[in-house]
């Protein structure tokens, strides 16, 4: 090892300690806090409607055994029940939402028996409530994006998701939160205020689809769309105790969202749901036509070896807690003997960890457009009229509290503020494409990863601005993996505890062949307000 390696690792472990440190500082103090505050917990589901998949659901409109009216009904006075605890709501159209079952309910009242079955073969969701984050389009709602510059922007048109869902018959009751600008792992923003979760609401209830996995782990919602270009599927799910899928680029319509031609690359749409049959009941309608290439049948990727990562300290990243490393390996260990694998295996992913800021940045900035750099992001989201926004300069107005943005939003953008010489830049952009091989070549058709779906179930408020730990979700971004979270019991404080499941590129149905499985043994979804929670 020559002098500027022996620096280079000097200096990395001193980072390393002044973040564990600062972490360590962060936590504790938040954990002195609301150790003090009461836990409260949504209350228990009393209408079995709201027990039920969508599947089940639909085919129970078919059958006539229940209305669409009925349905969302159900989903209403829930929401209305657990909201005030969760603050999970951005924008509320429930007596559209009403109106519109009301309308289905006479159509198909109205229709032969011929015209029933082309009906419901052609609307899969027939009559069934969905929700969205406050992210996507609905022509004549609010999209504000959590931020108080957007806060009365109205959508002039409607997403293609969401369309594509009308189009399959679903009906749209709510928006729901996100953190500010949607770039945090904690639904906080200056509109709404924080999003609690239903399982303790002194806690972090995820994001950036925080609100999605809050209201459909309360059973306040069945199926909700969710965006991920770094965990933001993932992270609510697992917190939330739900499933969640990060598909593969292009298994979902790919839209570009901010105006940067490297988004489409990363970002993806996908569903959040509290039952394994819905996660395949979305992907059965979203992944035809041209995106069908994206994917293939679960039968071509036979399981021939699990990994697990090693926990390499990181930082800003936590280790995973011994308890989500407990219920990983009890996952791992099952799967081997479902499939007769031959081993558990370990994978070192630090490589991509260890520079995932700086190959993201690299990438996402090549673009000298300034609005399509993440510079251009923030001042699009959070400058407020033609004022240019800088973390610095900001953070004295949040302390005193004058500022119009929230912890998070100011240290993260100042966080991912960097600047690169032109070898540098070189080098991470060269990078990528030389790791996906690399991983791809590790999996290749027939080897599946299982690692915590997070660090620790979880955490009290505001605790994540210390350690985002985002390395754990945002490399399979980067390296265009699929992901299904799967929640797999609950720790001795009563909340959910997850595994993600990432496979080879285009193995979505895979994934959900897989996250049956582990349904079955470990029991999936817990509803809270249980009387053992």
């Amino acid at each position: 090892m020559d002098l500027s390696e022996q620096w280079g690792f000097v200096w990395s472990s001193i980072i390393l300690l002044l973040s564990d440190t600062i972490s360590f500082l962060w936590r504790f103090t938040l954990f002195l806090y609301y150790l003090r505050k009461e836990k409260k917990i949504v209350s228990r589901i009393s209408n079995d409607i709201l027990l039920k998949s969508a599947r089940e659901l639909g085919a129970k409109i078919r059958s006539g055994e229940l209305t669409s009216s009925e349905i969302v009904k159900a989903y209403v006075e829930r929401l209305r029940e657990v909201n005030s605890l969760l603050n999970a709501v951005a924008d509320d159209y429930t007596d559209d939402a009403l109106n519109k079952a009301k309308e289905i309910d006479e159509q198909i009242k109205n229709s032969s028996e011929e015209e029933k079955k082309k009906l419901f073969d052609e609307k899969p969701l027939l009559g069934i409530p969905f929700t969205c984050k406050d992210l996507y389009d609905i022509k004549g709602t609010k999209t504000t994006w959590g931020t108080w510059k957007l806060k009365e922007n109205v959508s002039e048109s409607t997403h293609i998701v969401i369309q594509m869902m009308l189009d399959a018959g679903g009906i749209p009751f709510v928006k729901t939160t996100v953190p500010e600008g949607c770039v945090f792992i904690e639904s906080v923003n200056p509109i709404q205020g924080i999003t609690n979760n239903p399982y303790d609401s002194r806690r972090n209830a995820g994001g950036s689809s925080g609100g999605e996995g809050a209201l459909i782990g309360a059973g306040a919602s069945i199926i909700g769309l969710g965006s991920d270009l770094g965990g933001s599927i993932r992270v609510p799910a697992a917190l939330n105790g739900v499933y969640g899928l990060k598909p593969s680029v292009g298994t979902f319509p790919i839209v570009d969202l901010v105006g940067n031609p490297v988004e489409p690359l990363w970002n993806c749409f996908g569903p959040l749901c509290r039952y394994v049959d819905d996660i395949e009941l979305l992907l059965n309608i979203f992944c035809h036509g041209d995106r069908a290439k994206h994917v293939k049948e679960a039968n071509e990727y036979p399981v021939e070896k699990i990994f697990i990562p090693t926990d390499t300290p990181t930082p800003w990243m936590p280790r995973v807690k011994q308890e989500n490393q407990a219920a990983t390996l009890k996952v791992a260990e099952f799967l081997c003997e479902e499939y007769a694998s031959s081993c558990i295996d370990s994978i070192d992913l630090s490589p991509i960890k260890s520079q995932y800021v700086d190959i993201y940045i690299a990438n996402y900035d090549e673009f000298p457009i300034k609005q399509k750099n993440l510079e251009g992001l923030k001042s699009r989201m959070l400058a407020a009229g033609n004022k240019s926004f800088h973390a610095l300069t900001e953070l004295p107005k949040w302390i005193f509290g004058k500022s119009k943005h929230y912890l998070a939003a100011i240290v993260l953008f100042h966080f991912f503020k960097r600047s690169y010489t032109l070898e540098q830049r070189e080098k991470y952009l060269k990078l990528l494409p030389e790791l996906k091989a690399r991983y791809d070549k590790i999996l290749s058709n027939t080897n599946f990863i299982v690692q915590s779906g997070w660090p620790h179930c979880a955490e009290f408020h505001h605790t994540e601005v210390a350690t985002p730990s985002l390395a754990h979700t945002a490399i399979y971004n980067l390296l265009d993996l699929p992901v299904i979270m799967c929640p797999v019991g609950m720790n001795e404080e009563g909340l959910p505890l997850s595994v993600s499941i990432i496979g080879p590129r285009g193995s979505e149905y895979k994934l959900v062949e897989i996250a049956r499985k582990i349904d079955k043994k470990f029991g999936g979804w817990v509803a809270p307000g249980n009387e053992n929670l």
